[in-house]
């Protein structure tokens, strides 16, 4: 892994090659901001019990900020809470998380459309390195219908984010194919692709870095339809003003926040606005990919609701991507796991890697 460049880099290799660089000079003070979001939760253990152990033989201070409450209480002896810069809660881990813990909405019944939306089958995608052939995603057949979410859950760099690509037709395969309605993913007749790429969205894990700094939002939301031709003809600004509007409404947003750009926004409005762009053209299919791993609990609440009132007003197919099995329970009627770019059986503890891999 040393070799490669950070794009080649699953979310959680690059969250521990950060903190690698982190601890080479033996700090003596450790601050640690939100250091396991984009890792699974055997890699979670691994690191905190890595910096445990830092703590233990060079006397480290640790400062662990976290969004998971969960997570505090088994490694910290204080905590402190926040809101609006103010300390607003303070005392020992076991007593702070017990009284703000919250008891998450039970899952709903789902009731998809009988006709599959998209089909994967025998999908592969194998990249060469220095190191040898890396077989990220490796014979994986999924189905997927209007109105369903399906959940996909796996270690770090298991092929979560690559399979996801690999269906939106982002990622070339090496083998198999993915059908979308009555269309091949990998055709390239760019009429037909402009279409297809209106009726699948991607909701990506780090909305701060998939949007443009120098743009408002409403710049940003109206971009997406001036490229599908969605914005053009009669009365385009104040159409597409009236859109942007009607947008941020659906997805929670005061519509005044057009104005602002991503930097002035809280992380959990910034995700919004990723879904809010997603939704611009109206599309039958949402692959979200980590999207509520860098909000807080109150945030990602909130979120997981809206993705479920969209998925049922819009009758959207969802993939939900998350290391946050809990969340993946709130939302999805299945769940498939993944690991080592295949598919496997559920472990009764999803957290634990399967022992054993069935064949592709």
């Amino acid at each position: 892994a040393a070799q490669r460049y950070p794009h080649e880099l699953s979310g959680g290799m690059r969250q521990r090659t950060l903190l690698a660089m982190a601890l080479l000079l033996r700090p003596e003070v450790l601050i640690a901001d939100e250091p396991t979001t984009a890792l699974d939760p055997v890699l979670q253990r691994q690191l905190l019990d890595l910096l445990d152990a830092l703590r233990r033989e060079s006397g480290t201070a640790l400062l662990l900020i976290s969004h998971d409450l969960d997570l505090v209480a088994e490694r910290c002896e204080r905590v402190l809470v926040l809101d609006s810069g103010r300390i607003v809660e303070e005392g020992t881990s076991a007593e702070v998380v017990a009284s703000r813990r919250r008891t998450a909405a039970p899952t709903r019944p789902m009731h998809p459309a009988a006709d599959p939306l998209l089909v994967a089958e025998g999908v592969a995608v194998h990249f060469a390195t220095a190191e040898g052939l890396v077989r990220a995603v490796d014979g994986v057949s999924l189905t997927l219908r209007r109105g369903e979410c399906l959940g996909l859950v796996g270690e770090s760099g298991s092929g979560k984010s690559t399979l996801a690509r690999a269906l939106l037709g982002l990622t070339a395969l090496t083998a198999g194919r993915v059908r979308f309605g009555d269309t091949d993913v990998g055709m390239r007749d760019r009429a037909a692709w402009r279409n297809l790429r209106r009726q699948m969205q991607l909701v990506p894990q780090d909305a701060g870095a998939s949007l443009t700094p120098h743009c408002t939002v409403h710049e940003l939301l109206s971009e997406v339809l001036e490229v599908h031709g969605l914005a053009r003809g009669e009365a385009t600004a104040s159409r597409a003003a009236a859109h942007v509007a009607e947008l941020l409404i659906d997805v929670g947003l005061d519509p005044g926040l057009g104005s602002r750009r991503p930097g002035a926004l809280s992380s959990g409005e910034r995700q919004r606005v990723a879904i809010a762009r997603a939704l611009a053209c109206d599309p039958a299919l949402l692959i979200c990919d980590e999207p509520v791993a860098n909000v807080d609990a109150d945030a990602r609440e909130q979120l997981l609701t809206l993705l479920d009132r969209l998925r049922d007003e819009r009758n959207l197919a969802l993939v939900f991507i998350s290391h946050d099995h809990g969340a993946v329970r709130r939302l999805a009627a299945r769940v498939t796991t993944l690991y080592l770019g295949k598919i496997v059986e559920a472990a009764p503890d999803l957290a634990t890697p399967p022992r054993t891999i069935p064949s592709p």
